[in-house]
């Protein structure tokens, strides 16, 4: 509700009070003393009631929303703003007893402090809450609006302040409830703000792998995962997040996982949770385990192997993982992985370049690369998406020599295996029947992207004729491509 709005109640109703007890003084309605009978006194104390509503109005827009508010830099608590309300309707009930009812005021304020006291002990608890909550406030270890992580009684609160009253702190948690802090148990709380001085967090988390390991492979693969966070927007890019060796245990290498976050937008462990998954999804695709503890004197750690790139079987299971190759036999799939080749790439490195010729399409194993896209209308090429561990690019250019459509450059350090169009004619001597299967799949994928890059929708009818269609022409490019003729 508007000022305006709020301020025409109390001002009617003051202005009727005041006119009708001038009316009623001017023509001396009651006459003499009569005056102040019962409808006289009702007016004078309907005048002091409204006369106090209008001024808690007045104050709570003018003081407390445009003077103290933007001091501040956020709402005032609801509870200062009923606070400075209730005294002055307890001055304005000192007023109607001195002048209407023309009382002695000492008295009135004798009685109300043996009756306070009473009341103070069979409401200790809840007055305690309200003096802590006003503490709060002149302290102003939070605000409202602000991400604290309060620790009361042991147990950890985290989210965003929305709301203080007179008995509790109301706190939004990341799991989205909302959890009633009582105000004397915030003021003696260990209370840790997330917004001040900034909003930005700095978080970190410990790893711990296997001695076997090599240190520059982890790292390679966890900065990956972080930069991919980044991405995300789980993390924060500036200032960058970074992976380092902080020391060894009984379990292996233990490595520090930092990055920051902004406060103001998520919570440190709404943040953590998408910067884990990020970065253990990129530990998982790389075949990669942290340690577990000791268990009987022998280290327990996780079945899987991790990659050895010199070991066919591996290398089949990483091709295997691709979707072009994902429908082949393994046995096909073991002829192009024995004669693939490994390329260890630096960060900012360009893989690819838009509009060169080429006849390889790349798997990438560790990293995160970066998938580019010159426009006409801009000088710099247009970052399209990012590619982790597990996907392909250049299966195009492999099949039929196509140029490429797309800039790709290593955003972090990175491995990649590449299969050239020699590697490929292998398999295809020993089965020509593959060349369908790998256009149908190329195709397939080749649809879907321009579906995604286009934002256009489509029906599964038309996506499925397109992909046909596209398939075809594959195919017969490819025939002239490796100069061979294949059976459709």
């Amino acid at each position: 509700m508007s000022t305006t709005k709020r301020l025409v109640p109390p001002i009617v109703l003051f202005a009727s009070c005041v006119a009708l007890r001038v009316a009623l003084d001017r023509f001396e309605v009651f006459g003499g003393n009569a005056g102040r009978g019962a409808l006289s006194r009702g007016v004078e104390v309907a005048s002091w009631i409204a006369g106090a509503w209008l001024l808690n109005v007045l104050v709570e827009a003018f003081f407390w929303r445009r003077v103290v508010a933007p001091l501040g830099g956020a709402p005032v608590p609801r509870l200062l703003v009923q606070f400075s309300n209730i005294v002055v309707y307890l001055l304005a009930i000192v007023g109607i007893v001195g002048v209407v009812f023309d009382k002695s005021v000492t008295t009135l304020l004798a009685a109300s402090g043996a009756v306070g006291i009473v009341l103070g002990f069979a409401l200790r608890s809840l007055i305690l809450d309200a003096f802590s909550g006003i503490a709060l406030h002149l302290d102003r270890p939070f605000a409202i609006g602000d991400s604290v992580s309060i620790v009361a009684r042991g147990v950890k609160v985290e989210g965003e302040v929305v709301d203080m009253n007179w008995r509790a702190t109301w706190v939004l948690t990341s799991e989205g409830h909302i959890s009633s802090l009582p105000n004397s148990e915030v003021g003696s709380a260990a209370i840790t703000n997330l917004s001040r001085p900034t909003p930005v967090n700095h978080t970190k988390v410990g790893l711990t792998f296997d001695f076997a390991i090599a240190p520059e492979r982890v790292l390679r693969v966890v900065t990956a995962g972080l930069a991919a966070a980044v991405g995300d927007g789980a993390a924060l890019a500036n200032p960058a997040p970074a992976a380092r060796i902080a020391g060894v245990d009984a379990q292996g290498i233990v490595y520090d996982v930092r990055f920051s976050i902004d406060g103001s937008k998520t919570t440190v462990s709404r943040a953590r949770h998408r910067v884990l998954q990020r970065v253990l999804d990129h530990l998982s695709k790389a075949a990669l385990s942290p340690s577990l503890p000791k268990v009987e004197g022998y280290y327990t750690r996780l079945a899987r192997r991790s990659f050895d790139y010199a070991a066919l079987d591996h290398r089949v299971e990483i091709l295997k993982r691709v979707e072009i190759f994902s429908t082949l036999e393994r046995e096909d799939v073991a002829l192009v992985a024995s004669r693939l080749s490994v390329r260890r790439l630096e960060a900012h490195e360009t893989v690819v370049r838009q509009g060169e010729a080429g006849e390889s399409l790349f798997v990438v194993v560790e990293g995160l690369l970066d998938v580019l896209v010159a426009r006409e209308s801009r000088v710099d090429a247009l970052q399209v998406g990012q590619m982790a561990p597990g996907s392909c690019f250049g299966e195009i250019s492999l099949l039929t020599g196509e140029v490429r459509s797309a800039t790709v450059v290593a955003a972090t350090d990175a491995v990649v295996c590449e299969i050239t169009k020699e590697h490929l004619s292998a398999l295809l001597d020993a089965r020509p029947e593959v060349a369908k299967m790998l256009c149908d799949v190329a195709a397939a994928r080749r649809v879907r992207e321009s579906l995604r890059f286009a934002e256009a929708a489509a029906g599964a009818p038309d996506v499925e004729i397109a992909r046909k269609g596209l398939a075809a022409q594959m195919f017969g490019r490819m025939r002239e491509f490796f100069g061979r003729v294949f059976t459709p």
